[in-house]
């Protein structure tokens, strides 16, 4: 039985180019402005998902212990949002498309203070679904659809490569 070439004593790996540093690479992708909206881009992806998504899981057990819902109960808010943000993600983007994104953005964290404010008063069922519908729609206003939106219209050259 013959053996792969691969495993023959003269078989040679063929030379490549040594590689080089990630950060040296990006460097020379993104331009300053570009690492701007990256940093600011970052922080508001940062808070808004701590905030919108992320805190219902940390705050379930201490609403179920005061409210003496069940998390069947709690996890409905959290599954309206949810619903509503793919609900209003395609006229977010049209939004986008035709406005930008820094507007439907600063709007997405106005209405999601709102929400998150509501919830953190609510007693009646009502209230805690009105609170949540609202931040559904921030999340479809603020996470990553939108953030990805922002990279490629304001550098579209570069966000491919990037």
């Amino acid at each position: 039985m013959r053996r792969p070439a691969a495993w023959s004593s003269s078989y040679r790996r063929p030379e490549c180019a040594p590689p080089t540093r990630p950060a040296a690479r990006a460097a020379e992708i993104m331009s300053p402005a570009a690492w701007r909206t990256t940093a600011k881009l970052s922080l508001t992806q940062l808070f808004a998902w701590g905030v919108l998504y992320y805190t219902f899981a940390v705050c379930m057990p201490f609403m179920h212990a005061e409210l003496g819902w069940s998390e069947a109960r709690l996890s409905l808010g959290f599954s309206l949002a949810l619903l509503l943000s793919g609900l209003a993600a395609p006229q977010v983007g049209g939004w986008i498309d035709r406005r930008g994104s820094r507007g439907v953005m600063v709007g997405g964290v106005l209405v999601g203070s709102l929400g998150v404010a509501v919830w953190s008063v609510s007693q009646s069922l009502p209230q805690y679904l009105a609170a949540w519908a609202l931040i559904g729609v921030a999340m479809a206003t603020t996470l990553y659809e939108p953030a990805f939106a922002t990279v490629i219209h304001t550098h579209p050259g570069e966000s491919r490569r990037a």
